[in-house]
């Protein structure tokens, strides 16, 4: 994801000088970060950043630019579902049996691992939030990938890249 990424931007890191006086003469109050990551999402540009591109970067650039981000996108929520989501539950299960053994002879674990009822819990929790915020990240992330279909019908996404 990352060889992609950088292959993606790397024309605007070369051209990225030309940008500043572009928002300095239409004042922007946002940096021009934010409306690329806006335009790259929804397609939607800013007037700074659409003279930008009309003038120093093809539009091709930013075809590019989208296919590689949500290539990227695509790529990491396979990753958490079919992977980092199966392990943390895998890992939560482990905890929790752990956590049962413990409870049921707290001396024995305490004593000779160190392990304690309380550690565990706190494992446990913490294990629980992560798998929740994995799944957030997969809902944003499908919900990126849906937003960027209806934007750009796939026959059309075939042939611009």
């Amino acid at each position: 994801m990352t060889t992609e990424w950088k292959n993606a931007t790397r024309i605007f890191e070369l051209k990225m000088g030309l940008i500043g006086s572009l928002y300095e003469k239409y004042a922007c109050e946002d940096p021009p970060q934010v409306d690329m990551l806006s335009e790259v999402v929804t397609g939607i540009t800013a007037p700074a950043l659409a003279q930008y591109f009309a003038q120093d970067i093809q539009e091709m650039s930013v075809h590019r630019m989208q296919k590689a981000l949500f290539s990227g996108c695509d790529t990491l929520r396979a990753l958490a579902d079919e992977k980092l989501k199966r392990d943390l539950v895998d890992l939560l299960f482990l905890v929790s049996e752990l956590r049962g053994h413990t409870v049921w002879n707290p001396q024995v674990y305490a004593g000779t691992m160190g392990i304690t009822v309380d550690a565990l819990d706190d494992l446990v929790k913490t294990t629980q939030d992560t798998l929740v915020e994995m799944e957030t990240l997969t809902l944003a992330l499908h919900e990126t990938l849906h937003q960027h279909e209806k934007l750009v019908p796939r026959h059309m996404a075939q042939n611009r890249f």
